[in-house]
């Protein structure tokens, strides 16, 4: 009896160690739960999460809203780099884009990219009707 119950200990040991062993590559490959949760609407709580990305810049394209001396307002199409939902908001002008206003209700192409300021404007240009 002494060597049934040695044998099965063994094979249940043996078992539990590969289980571990072959699993852990499927563990640092699953997504961690905060890159698998969708981005809120929370744009201030979106720049530690994105912080790797300043050197980026995004593209998309969308409509005016408002149009400002430091800002714009762009309802814009789903960005899937950042897993961003189509949405409206707003992007920082930097000085040589907020001399040439684009009226609201244009179609616009834009460019973009994170700062510790907020999310500024790279680029924007009117679509052609």
């Amino acid at each position: 009896m002494s060597t049934l119950f040695n044998a099965v200990s063994t094979t249940a040991t043996t078992l539990v160690c590969a289980v571990v062993l072959f699993s852990a590559p499927l563990l640092a490959a699953t997504p961690s739960m905060t890159e698998s949760m969708p981005m809120s609407h929370n744009h201030g709580a979106m720049m530690a999460d994105a912080t790797t990305t300043n050197t980026n810049d995004y593209h998309s394209g969308g409509q005016i809203k408002a149009w400002n001396a430091n800002s714009v307002s762009i309802a814009h199409s789903a960005i899937p780099a950042l897993n961003w939902p189509p949405m409206t908001m707003s992007f920082d002008l930097p000085d040589n884009l907020a001399a040439t206003p684009i009226p609201v209700g244009t179609q616009v192409t834009f460019s973009f990219r994170q700062t510790e300021q907020g999310y500024q404007l790279t680029a924007i240009s009117a679509q052609q009707p």
